[in-house]
């Protein structure tokens, strides 16, 4: 199975940059796509930042369907992912399949959502602290999001474009979601594919999922 790793570089956290560029998957081919300084619009501007991360997403997934890849995994360049991403994902035989990480704005909840809506409704897995606990390193079914960490097979990028829409201010990945809920597309969530999310500050931080936590996350200084 051959996999392209598409990564939109904008935070350039070698870090981060070093555990993507170190996937592998067995013996199997892994190509990389690195895209940067390639923004037409203003990134200061959340519009301007969905509109220039939605087109890179658009980019990637032409270059996976002309060059005869069986999936796109989409990487962030803030995300510290485990050596085992690419297998751990792929096991989860969905249309779509994320990584576990945790949200890096507001309280740090975790990623998986089990329920969302063109209308802004969405419920978290991590709103039920002993669901979560008991589904960790385990494979659940979820309605999304995000494009952290993030694998969609062939056939779902064939049907569905990354877009946007002014009916929610949100990013292209909560579209992706919704439409491959209603094309009855299958999303799961391989919880043993714990990433780290790098906040910036000084000095940056990595926020990670962890279980024995009563928060269910905990912070470390970026190595």
């Amino acid at each position: 199975m051959r996999i392209l790793v598409a990564v939109p570089v904008f935070h350039r956290y070698p870090q981060a940059l070093e555990s993507i560029l170190a996937l592998r998957n067995g013996g199997e081919p892994v190509d990389f796509l690195l895209m940067a300084d390639d923004d037409p619009n203003d990134p200061t501007t959340v519009e301007g930042a969905y509109a220039n991360i939605t087109a890179k997403y658009n980019r990637a997934r032409l270059a996976c369907l002309s060059g005869g890849y069986d999936a796109l995994l989409l990487a962030e360049d803030d995300m510290i992912l485990p050596a085992d991403t690419l297998p751990g994902l792929l096991g989860c035989e969905a249309g779509v399949a994320y990584g576990l990480t945790c949200w890096r704005h507001g309280r740090p909840g975790w990623s998986p959502r089990l329920a969302l809506d063109d209308r802004g409704g969405v419920v978290n897995l991590s709103d039920y602290p002993n669901m979560a606990r008991d589904s960790w390193g385990k494979v659940i079914t979820v309605a999304g999001v995000g494009t952290f960490c993030t694998l969609i097979r062939r056939e779902v990028l064939a049907s569905i474009p990354f877009r946007l829409s002014g009916a929610l201010p949100v990013c292209c990945d909560w579209w992706l979601a919704v439409d491959a809920e209603r094309a009855g597309i299958t999303q799961k969530a391989n919880l043993g594919v714990v990433c780290g999310h790098i906040s910036p500050g000084e000095p940056p931080r990595v926020i990670w999922p962890d279980v024995k936590e009563k928060r269910l996350w905990r912070m470390e200084l970026l190595a």
